[in-house]
C-alpha cells in the first residue's frame, strides 16, 4: 500500500495513517479510542486490562488541570496504531520510537497540548506501571521489574470490560475537551 506520502495504516474509520509523515488530521478519536479499549497492556500476559483502563488511571493520578488530564487520558494513543509494544523492544529499535513520537506531536497539536509530554504524566505513568506489576502480576514475577516509584495506595486495578473501558475514556476525553 502507498501513496504520495508512502505506507500507511487504514483505520476503522477509513483514515490513512502515514508512520514516517504523521499528520493532525489523520487521527481522530473514533479510531483511537475503540483501539486502545481492545489492546490489551503487557501483550496480554495480565489478562484483559486494556491501555484504555491504564490512562484513565494515568489521569486520575495527574493533578485536576485540563491538559494534564488529558494527556494523561491521550499519553499512550498512539498505540492505536502500533500497538502495545513492550519497552524493551521499543527501547530496542529508535525508530519506531521516532515514529510512536510523531503520532504524539501530532496529537499534541490537534488537542491543544503542551509537547512534550508534561513531567506529571510521566511520573503518572510510572506509578501506574508500579501499581500494575501490584494488582495483576503473581508475586514471584515482581523482582523481575524495575520500578522507578512505588505504587498507588488510592486504587487497585481490577480489569474493566473492553466496552467498559471504552465508555469511561470516551466521557473522561470529551468532557476535557
Amino acid at each position: 500500500m502507498g501513496s504520495d506520502r508512502g505506507s500507511y495504516f487504514l483505520t476503522r474509520s477509513g483514515k490513512k495513517i502515514h508512520y514516517f509523515d504523521v499528520q493532525e488530521d489523520d487521527l481522530d478519536l473514533e479510531d483511537i479510542i475503540p483501539a486502545i479499549a481492545n489492546i490489551p497492556r503487557f501483550n496480554g500476559h495480565v489478562g484483559s486490562y486494556s491501555v484504555a483502563e491504564h490512562s484513565y488511571w494515568v489521569a486520575k493520578l495527574v493533578p485536576d488541570e485540563r491538559e494534564l488530564r488529558l494527556w494523561g487520558l491521550l499519553h499512550d494513543a498512539s498505540e492505536a496504531y502500533l500497538g502495545d509494544i513492550a519497552k524493551p523492544l521499543k527501547d530496542a529499535l529508535p525508530e519506531l520510537q521516532s515514529v510512536e513520537n510523531n503520532i504524539l506531536l501530532a496529537i499534541a497539536f490537534k488537542f491543544g497540548l503542551p509537547w512534550p509530554i508534561p513531567e506529571e504524566v510521566i511520573h503518572a505513568d510510572k506509578v501506574m506501571l508500579a501499581t500494575e506489576v501490584r494488582d495483576l502480576y503473581p508475586k514471584e514475577c515482581h523482582e523481575h521489574f524495575v520500578l522507578e516509584v512505588e505504587p498507588t495506595t488510592q486504587f487497585e486495578v481490577h480489569p474493566w470490560k473492553p466496552t467498559f473501558a471504552r465508555s469511561m475514556l470516551e466521557s473522561c476525553i470529551r468532557y476535557y475537551l
